[in-house]
């Protein structure tokens, strides 16, 4: 069960559609046929603790691509959310879709 937080700190919804809109730039490197053998888009994993950076006061977190489970950005935090980012996506609304998972995981 993910920790419950009162006060999770989470990046910021502009700092999660600079990431997608990364992700979507590099859909331009396949060919229709490899994004549809990738289902559609490339996987993007959002994942926090809640806390702070110490000192800094932003939050501390970590993305990554892929199934990269075991050896990817994200593994050393409890809260994650993952969505398939494809070349027609809006990057914000999957950044909000992203965030929105990861207040579930402290707001259930």
């Amino acid at each position: 069960m993910p920790e419950q937080m009162n006060n999770p700190i989470l990046p910021t919804i502009e700092e999660i559609a600079e990431i997608v809109a990364d992700v979507m730039r590099s859909l331009d490197d396949y060919d229709d046929e490899e994004i549809t053998e990738m289902d559609g888009g490339i996987d993007l994993t959002i994942a926090t603790n809640g806390k702070e950076v110490e000192g800094v006061g932003c939050a501390d977190w970590g993305f990554q691509t892929g199934d990269n489970s075991y050896t990817g950005a994200c593994y050393h935090y409890r809260n994650w959310a993952v969505r398939t980012v494809g070349k027609e996506d809006s990057p914000n609304e999957v950044a909000e879709d992203l965030l929105d998972q990861l207040s579930e995981c402290f707001y259930q």
